[in-house]
This record gives structure tokens, sequence and C-alpha cells, in this order.
């Protein structure tokens, strides 16, 4: 059932990577992105804060989950004896050959230049024997490049063939949004995305676009034809509003709210959606610093007590009960304070003895 749990998102995260395109640290570069935008995981506490967590700690988790399937994997295959002694070797062969290769190139060069000038004045000769050292030089660069791919693990490439983008992965998300004849769009509770298809090489010298406060206007100036005009569902921030082209075929608006009001479709007369179906939260980065803080707080206790481990208040409270069992006058003072703990039906129990 354990292994089960964690392999359940396996799928997904494959697709992940896929889509990044990156491998390994692009993975690695979108989940630690993550924690960074999403997060308290970097926040360095203070002995008083609710938040983050206390120097050090971070990556001490991160190397624990490291060694911990390091050695899952090392069950199945074990460490290789004197693997690192190999590469070492191996390493500084490379080097040696790099080095005798470009000696013998370089030497080769200087004879060449020195045949060549043999009758010449000594001014020509010199300044021909700095001209074949900067060759070298060059060729040594050259050659020190194709080390460096030599030192390359010598592991299989496989070639993959690039294949065009599907154009359902290169659209935008319709999320919170939907699809007209003319444009596709999303929102959030403060910015709404728009994407207007355009012919492939199309450039920002191809339409022109009007953002006002209540109306919205796009011309592809190519053909002189009118895409949208007309007005807005709801009012935007227009000098907060931008465009860009993308891909040589796609115009993406983004049209930043005047207020936080679910949009039903973008021009009034286009086809609406329900805005029952629309998910008005919030992500954590779109509150202002202080509710973000608040919030923290809030997820840092509740994953406190989903690892079972008391909140700040609790731990406020065992302080005062330890204080009250060690105090001068306390009849509880030979008996070790226990922390509270929760019985069964989730009541706490006080003390134990």
């Amino acid at each position: 059932l354990k292994m089960s749990l964690e392999s359940q998102f396996d799928d997904l995260l494959v697709n992940m990577t896929t889509q990044l395109g990156k491998g390994c640290p692009g993975l690695l570069n979108q989940v630690f992105g993550f924690l960074q935008r999403r997060t308290d995981f970097y926040y360095e506490m203070e002995p008083e804060d609710k938040m983050g967590f206390p120097p050090g700690i971070a990556e001490q988790m991160v190397f624990q989950h490291f060694k911990k399937f390091q050695d899952i994997h090392y069950k199945k295959f074990p460490p290789k004896e004197g693997l690192v002694e190999r590469w070492q070797e191996y390493n500084k062969q490379m080097r040696e050959k790099a080095q005798t290769k470009t000696q013998k190139t370089s030497e080769s060069k200087v004879e060449e230049i020195k045949e060549e000038t043999t009758e010449e004045t000594p001014g020509i000769i010199e300044k021909k024997i700095m001209t074949a050292e900067e060759k070298a030089k060059i060729m040594n660069e050259n050659i020190q490049k194709e080390l460096r791919d030599e030192l390359e693990p010598k592991t299989q490439k496989v070639e993959s063939s690039k294949k065009p983008v599907p154009k359902e992965i290169s659209d935008i998300s319709t999320y919170n949004g939907g699809t007209t004849e003319t444009y596709k769009w999303s929102q959030e509770l403060n910015e709404v995305i728009v994407q207007i298809d355009l012919p492939a090489g199309s450039n920002s010298k191809s339409v022109k676009v009007e953002m006002k406060p209540k109306h919205l206007k796009v011309v592809y100036l190519k053909t002189n034809t009118e895409i949208i005009n007309g007005e807005l569902y709801e009012k935007i921030l227009a000098d907060e509003s931008s465009w860009s082209i993308e891909d040589g075929n796609k115009l993406i608006l983004t049209l930043w709210k005047a207020s936080e009001v679910i949009w039903k479709t973008i021009i009034i007369g286009d086809k609406e959606i329900d805005p029952k179906t629309v998910d008005n939260s919030k992500r954590l980065d779109q509150f202002d610093t202080e509710t973000q803080g608040h919030l923290h707080k809030v997820l840092y206790e509740q994953n406190r007590k989903l690892n079972g481990l008391p909140t700040t208040e609790e731990m406020e409270q065992q302080k005062l009960m330890e204080k009250i069992f060690n105090a001068e006058n306390s009849p509880f003072k030979q008996n070790p304070y226990d922390p509270p703990k929760q019985t069964n039906d989730g009541a706490q129990i006080p003390f134990r003895f």
C-alpha cells in the first residue's frame, strides 16, 4: 500500500517531465520552483515565527529523501566498486591525449610557417609565426571542446525526432474560460488571458491592438481585418494590460481586471460560460504579504496536525504545564512531565503519572 501511494502520481510526473523536455534537471527545477512559489519551504523562521523552517532543516529534508530512495536503488543495483577511480583514470587519459594532440598540432603548424618564410624578412617571419600560434590556439580550443564531449558518460543516447507540437498543446488553457470562433480565453480572479490565432509568420507589426477600460479592438493589418471590436464584459486596467505575439501565429492578450469578479465572456454578446462552474479561489502568491503570512501560519499548523505533531498553541500549553509541574511548591514536582496525548475518543489526558 505504501509503495502504491508513492507511485500513484508517476504517470502525471512522467507527462510533466516529457513536456518540460529537460529530463531529471527540468523536473527538479519545476518541483523546487513550486516549493519556492507556493510554500514556505525556503522561509527561514525565527524562534518566535510560526512559518518556515529553522536554518538548515529544509536542506536536511531534501538530503533525507534523496538518501531514502538512493538506498532503495542500491538494494537493486549495488554500488560499483572502483567506479570513481576508473572515472578519474579515464579523465586523466583524456587530458593527456588532448595535450599531446595540441602540442603536435602546434609544432607542425609552426614548422610549416618557418619553411614558407625562409627567404623573407625577419619582420614578416615573426608576424607569420604569431599567426600560426593564433591558429594553434583556436585549434586547441576546438580540441578542448571535443574532449569535454568525450568526457560525458558513455551512455547510449536516443535521438528523438523533433515533431511539431500539437496545436491543442501549444494553445492556452481555457480553464475558467471558454472558446469562440474568434478566440480562446481563461481567467483568474485578477486577470483574463485571451488567445487569437493569426496567420503563420505574424509579428507585432501585423496587428493593431487598442485596449480601453471597457472596450477592446484588434485589427489584422495585413488584410485590414477587424478581429475583435466590442464592449468588454467588465472594466480592465488598460494601462497595466499587455499583449504579445507568440510562436509567430498567436496573439496573447493579458487583461488585468479592475475588480475581482467572474467574467462570463470577453465581449458582450459573445458566447457566455456558466459562472457557477468557475473556480474563484486564489493562489497563495496572489494575496498581499500580510495575508500570505497568515495563510502560511495556517498551513504550517495543519501540516503539523497531519504529521501527528502538536500545534504551536499546544506546544505553548505544554510549556506552561511543564512550568507548573516544576514549580517549587508543585505537588507534581517529583513526577516528570509527559506532554498530553490523545485518547481514542479525542479527549486529552491532562496528566500522566
